[in-house]
């Protein structure tokens, strides 16, 4: 049961004109064709109302449109749904008043009526809150490259749409310009506020793919809520492509220092069988001839070159070779990446509530005060908390006095390692990012107002305490 007529044969269901067609002994063919739904037809109008009167449905009035086109706006269209969603949300709503629907044209006069009135009532509230100082700032995002002043570097719209691209600090610096772009339009944080991730998102799509032609030729009241909401959205999205930039190159730079000190050491590795037995025999060696010579005692039973692949295999699996692997990483971090990686931590801004996170955002503080860290600072950044038990000896470096300092370059890389790993649990998040966001903003701000709904949507049985 759809809650109203066809609008023609076609929509007829084949099963209910076969039942009827079987009730009057005909082919259901010749039903169908001889069938006339014409509403100018009295017959089928009397019909009609008699149908109504059994299941209970009355025809559609000018006030059930308009109250349909105000429930449309309160209950599906802050949702963010499309045209035909909304079409299906009439259709159902109407069902269940019982009200038989008005024909399909007024139907569609009625979604876009609520759908334009909806946008009206959005763009407006938008408008409200969007600072006179920003105007400027969104116009200049619509200027074509071509129509610039000599000299003026300024992004546009084309820029911003842009994808980042392959991780590497090219596109990083690129999508750092587009950050500092955004920002520099200085939109209230909240002038989105209260509205649906999925009614935003078709307004940004539409502004992400309409030309700037296009969206100049709107009025102000349009054009100006239509570039806010992108740019909050896209401030995100570009803020998202920088955290994940960062920690593919720190990820990288550690898998091609991996590589190359594995590269080294395969040629000429010989694993070793049979350890525990020479152990054994070496020590009974040693303990037989405790006052004679390594190359009297233990070559003769073990072999000097057995003994130089037991190193080789050593340097390749243990700390050693973690210890080589950080070495390689920080030279490739001291020749490409010294300077750009505390330019952007200091514009991401990670943050972190948790207590055993502490020591890492004090960390985070002193390695982004400054690209080059004295003796004062490095004596200050912390270790408990920072740098992983197995790692603690490799961040240190020893002078020709003897003295024992942190390795700045390898602690700034063991301590992204630790940020990555925070991060991904969403322990540590970044203030404006999306996917990177404070997981207490993970939950919509109406959930204990529509917990129920929310469950219901999900397909998740809410089972209430008593």
């Amino acid at each position: 049961m759809e809650g109203r007529f066809p609008d023609n044969k076609s929509e007829i269901p084949r099963k209910c004109a076969a039942f009827v067609a079987e009730q009057i002994d005909i082919p259901v063919s010749a039903f169908l064709k001889f069938f006339d739904y014409s509403t100018d037809n009295k017959t089928v109008k009397n019909q009609r109302a008699q149908i109504r009167s059994y299941t209970g449905f009355r025809e559609c009035t000018v006030a059930d449109s308009d109250k349909m086109t105000k429930w449309l706006r309160n209950n599906i269209l802050h949702q963010g749904s499309t045209e035909e969603q909304v079409r299906a949300a009439t259709y159902q709503r109407f069902m269940e008043l019982q009200i038989e629907p008005p024909e399909r044209t007024r139907i569609d006069r009625l979604v876009k009526s609520a759908i334009t009135s909806h946008d009206k009532l959005v763009l407006e509230k938008i408008m409200d809150n969007i600072p006179p100082a920003s105007i400027p700032w969104l116009d200049e995002l619509l200027i074509n490259k071509e129509d610039e002043p000599p000299g003026h570097e300024a992004l546009n719209m084309s820029d911003l749409r842009e994808e980042p691209g392959k991780a590497n600090v090219k596109n990083l610096i690129r999508e750092m310009d587009k950050l500092d772009c955004l920002r520099q339009i200085r939109l209230p944080k909240n002038i989105l506020a209260g509205l649906s991730p999925g009614m935003l998102s078709i307004y940004k799509q539409r502004v992400a793919t309409e030309p700037l032609r296009e969206l100049r030729r709107h009025p102000d009241r349009i054009k100006y809520p239509l570039l806010a909401i992108y740019c909050r959205l896209r401030t995100e999205d570009v803020t998202d492509n920088l955290i994940q930039m960062l920690f593919q190159i720190t990820h990288g730079v550690d898998k091609h220092a991996e590589n190359r000190v594995i590269k080294n050491y395969v040629a000429d590795i010989r694993r070793v069988r049979g350890k525990p037995e020479l152990l054994f025999r070496i020590a009974q060696a040693a303990v037989d001839n405790p006052d004679g010579t390594v190359r009297d005692v233990i070559f003769p039973v073990v072999g000097e070159q057995t003994l130089k692949d037991l190193i080789d295999e050593f340097k390749a699996s243990g700390s050693y070779f973690t210890q080589q692997v950080l070495s390689k990483a920080a030279s490739s971090h001291k020749h490409h990446y010294k300077r750009i990686f505390p330019e952007v931590l200091r514009v991401l801004d990670f943050q972190s509530k948790a207590p055993a996170l502490k020591p890492l955002m004090k960390a985070l503080k002193i390695l982004t005060t400054k690209d080059q860290l004295d003796d004062k600072d490095l004596s200050k950044l912390p270790i408990e908390g920072v740098i992983d038990k197995e790692d603690k000896e490799l961040v240190f470096k020893v002078d020709d006095d003897g003295k024992k300092s942190v390795d700045e370059i390898k602690y700034r890389i063991l301590f992204l390692r630790n940020l990555h790993k925070h991060t991904k649990t969403k322990e540590a998040w970044v203030p404006g990012a999306k996917k990177f966001r404070n997981p207490d903003e993970d939950l919509p701000a109406d959930f204990e107002k529509k917990r129920a709904q929310y469950y219901s949507d999900l397909e998740i049985q809410l089972i209430r305490r008593t």
